[in-house]
């Protein structure tokens, strides 16, 4: 696939083409990464709650011939934020970058 920033007609194409040929090759499933998180939603039959919530998606299964999207971001980074800060004091964090996972994360609270 030709380099796209992953936006407008061209990048959705580029997209829907990679997507058919996965799905023609018996792939199961794949990752998104940036910038084409929210341009492959489009092509997809249903999306996850927390996809849908997010508005974008970063995992992708193909099954019975369904194209179901996922984020797992969010829960991703709750997991590994508890676990590796488990037991420290939540009162006051700090997030450094706000590209990729971070925009998606940013809002998070628990």
């Amino acid at each position: 696939m030709r380099r796209s920033r992953g936006r407008g007609r061209g990048a959705t194409a580029a997209v829907g083409a990679a997507v058919a040929g996965l799905e023609r090759l018996g792939f199961a499933g794949f990752n998104v990464t940036h910038p084409f998180k929210q341009t492959v939603i489009p092509l997809l039959t249903r999306l996850s709650a927390e996809a849908a919530a997010i508005g974008a998606v970063n995992t992708v299964v193909l099954q019975g011939g369904s194209r179901l999207g996922y984020n797992t971001d969010c829960s991703g980074f709750a997991t590994s934020f508890q676990e590796g800060m488990a037991g420290c004091s939540l009162e006051r964090i700090i997030q450094f970058g706000a590209g990729g996972a971070g925009v998606e994360v940013g809002g998070l609270r628990r």
